[in-house]
């Protein structure tokens, strides 16, 4: 019995295609194309194709991993940025309103105890209830302060007294609060919950403790690659149905 042959793969010098041919034989016909080769350079063709495609794989796969790598140390970059902004903002509003509260407790024992310059001694104190009366001291309330920095939107607002104000959970969308300070008046800061889109700040303002909102702050804004890259509007309303999301 004669011993089986054992055939190799092999890729026609001519077509291409693909061939299991004898190994000993010097030549063959190619069943697609009908052209004769030689034998060893099929063999060798099909060889040089695997040797390329695995090379090939090779370096995509190489070039894949350094990419999805410096995208990886990109993405940590910008958070560490975002966070030391974050903290350099908490904090300066931090200590700016101890400064303010230790300049305005300074300045109200001044004006107190210094004497009158056209009458030479303490003068008249002014109660509080006249004070009222003619609307003094009491804070009016402002439109809010914003600020677009690197994709993070800053607002500051001024409260009339005994007013506070709540971020709206309901209609706000889009948009995540990463830090809120409710100390004397309101400031927040906020960043991107979406990847891209329109996002909404809705910021309720309450006179009393259990009362409807009597104003709304609404902050309109556009969001790219998870950044607040453009405030559309602001603006503030009365009834919240006014407003078309």
């Amino acid at each position: 019995m004669s011993e089986a042959v054992k055939l190799v793969p092999a890729l026609c010098t001519n077509c291409g295609g693909k061939l299991t041919i004898d190994p000993q034989k010097e030549k063959a016909v190619c069943p697609y194309c009908g052209s004769e080769f030689i034998v060893e350079k099929a063999i060798n063709n099909y060889n040089l194709n695997i040797d390329m495609g695995s090379a090939v794989d090779s370096v995509l796969d190489f070039a894949g991993k350094q990419l999805e790598e410096s995208r990886e140390a990109r993405k940590e970059m910008k958070k560490a940025e975002l966070e030391t902004q974050r903290s350099f903002f908490k904090t300066f509003f931090k200590y700016g309103l101890i400064f303010m509260l230790l300049f305005l407790v300074v300045g109200t024992i001044l004006v107190r105890f210094l004497p009158d310059d056209d009458s030479g001694s303490a003068g008249e104190n002014i109660t509080s209830e006249e004070k009222a009366s003619k609307g003094e001291g009491k804070k009016s309330l402002k439109s809010p302060e914003y600020e677009l920095n690197n994709g993070t939107l800053f607002v500051s607002l001024s409260l009339p007294s005994g007013s506070f104000c709540e971020i709206d959970d309901l209609y706000t969308a889009g948009c995540r609060v990463d830090s809120q300070d409710d100390f004397d008046d309101f400031e927040c800061s906020v960043s991107a919950d979406k990847e891209s889109g329109i996002g909404y700040l809705v910021i309720d303002l309450f006179k009393e403790e259990g009362d409807d909102p009597f104003e709304y702050y609404i902050f309109k804004v556009n969001i790219e690659n998870n950044e607040i890259v453009e405030i559309i509007e602001a603006k503030g309303v009365k009834d919240i149905s006014d407003y078309a999301f």
